[in-house]
């Protein structure tokens, strides 16, 4: 994990942004979720899930992890959202916190608009991508597309209805009818 740290830390003094403000607070808000990614990692539990919905005109991810402390993914988050925001206050327009709940979860959504040339984006997301990140009490959430919180909230009511229920550690399933109407 120490190396994986430093190696991003170097990567962002090298390639990611000039400002030496902006590089410390990002790597402070990285550090934050390396923190959550050690502590889970102590922990012993490892779990979680995604899933992808594509048809013709819509395109929505979902996907969730246990994390021990997702209260220092929020705090990167926030780290992050508020360099962002000093930097182009005109262009940025901020994550929206505590935008709705859902059982015990805390969705945090931003919208990042696709320029206008890019047609299979526009046509899948629609003129903005809009992103909604989760946190629970002891997990965290992504979901990203067209009604992309209902289809979370969907995915997190059908695992707290089985929640001993057994699963593999991976499974793959594609249905090619949706994916070849897309290409």
């Amino acid at each position: 994990m120490q190396q994986m740290r430093a190696q991003l830390n170097r990567g962002i003094d090298e390639n990611i942004v000039e400002d030496e403000e902006t590089r410390a607070v990002l790597k402070t808000a990285t550090g934050d979720w390396f923190e959550a990614l050690e502590a889970t990692m102590k922990a012993g539990r490892f779990d979680g899930g995604a899933a992808l919905q594509l048809n013709p005109d819509s395109l929505t991810v979902v996907a969730g992890a246990h994390v021990k402390d997702p209260g220092k993914i929020e705090e990167g988050l926030r780290k992050m959202d508020a360099v962002a925001k000093k930097k182009d206050e005109t262009k940025y327009r901020g994550i929206k916190w505590n935008a709705a709940e859902h059982a015990g979860i805390n969705y945090h959504t931003i919208t990042v608009p696709i320029p206008e040339e890019h047609d299979s984006p526009r046509k899948l997301l629609g003129e903005e991508a809009n992103i909604a990140i989760g946190i629970g009490p002891d997990a965290v959430y992504l979901a990203m597309g067209r009604d992309n919180i209902e289809a979370l909230n969907k995915a997190v009511d059908a695992s707290a209805a089985e929640p001993d229920k057994s699963v593999p550690p991976f499974e793959l399933a594609i249905s090619l009818g949706p994916v070849m109407s897309v290409l």
